[in-house]
């Protein structure tokens, strides 16, 4: 066939394959975790500094708690990962993910979803005003508190585009009105 005609299995299958033994270390003065899979017990960064940045990859089945402020997070090329973050400066970023979930404690500005399906986001409150930016990803989820409960929010993934008197104008598909 001239096209490829699925993308995921081809993703998940990269998940799947450990590229070497796991690892949570700090090198060049940012943190590195990779290749878990299915880990005993929940991994715990507790000596981390808003200097630093926290790098995840290749993980499966996996929970990691992020203690303290940091620069950054990437969760790139993993599966049912759980990340649950404090303070962060700069965005949680999740690239080439599947079922990943973030949850923040304290304050994250930014988040960045690429290529990522099936996210859940649950935000504190100190969160509540972060700003979402995604590209090719879908089945997106947000929740933030609202008084005891959590309220869960799609991000859209459909949008409608025409010409206005010559410009292009796009909003998001009626599906998510309501």
């Amino acid at each position: 066939p001239l096209f490829a005609t699925t993308v995921a299995p081809a993703r998940r299958a990269a998940a799947a394959k450990a590229r070497g033994p796991p690892k949570c270390c700090v090198e060049r003065g940012n943190w590195v975790v990779e290749n878990y899979d299915k880990p005993s017990e929940m991994l715990t960064l507790d000596e981390v500094n808003m200097k630093q940045l926290v790098y995840v990859s290749f993980c499966r089945n996996a929970t990691i708690k992020i203690s303290g402020k940091i620069k950054s997070v990437t969760l790139d090329t993993c599966e049912k990962v759980n990340v649950v973050v404090h303070d962060v400066v700069s965005s949680v970023e999740l690239v080439n993910c599947e079922r990943c979930q973030v949850q923040t404690t304290g304050v994250v500005p930014t988040f960045a979803i690429d290529k990522s399906n099936g996210v859940q986001v649950y935000l504190s409150e100190a969160s509540k005003d972060a700003v979402f930016t995604t590209s090719k990803s879908s089945e997106m989820n947000v929740n933030i508190p609202v008084g005891d409960e959590m309220a869960e929010t799609p991000i859209p993934e459909q949008f409608v585009s025409r010409f206005v008197n010559g410009k292009l104008q796009t909003t998001v598909s009626e599906l998510y009105s309501g």
